[in-house]
């Protein structure tokens, strides 16, 4: 991605405040970025528990993304699927 596509700025944004953004390959969620304390909340969650997580680590790190900020809106995914299609296209 070209670093003055304005794609990293929006992603950053995004993850500044607060919402995670999915990663989606075939309509599929195959990552999350997030903000900076919850992937550190999750990684401390995980650290204190004396059994290994019986949960998909990413799905338990979605739904406290979405817990705790609601989630990104559809209108904001759709805004960075087509900042990516314009940046292909180029």
């Amino acid at each position: 991605m070209p670093r003055d596509s304005g794609i990293l700025d929006r992603i950053v944004q995004i993850a500044e405040n607060g919402g995670p953004l999915y990663l989606i390959r075939d309509g599929v969620r195959v990552g999350a970025i997030v903000n900076h304390d919850v992937a550190e909340s999750l990684a401390r969650d995980q650290e204190d528990d004396d059994e290994p997580e019986a949960e998909d680590p990413l799905a338990v790190l979605i739904e406290e993304c979405e817990r705790t900020n609601g989630g990104v809106g559809e209108q904001e995914l759709d805004e960075v699927d087509r900042e990516w299609r314009a940046q292909l296209g180029r």
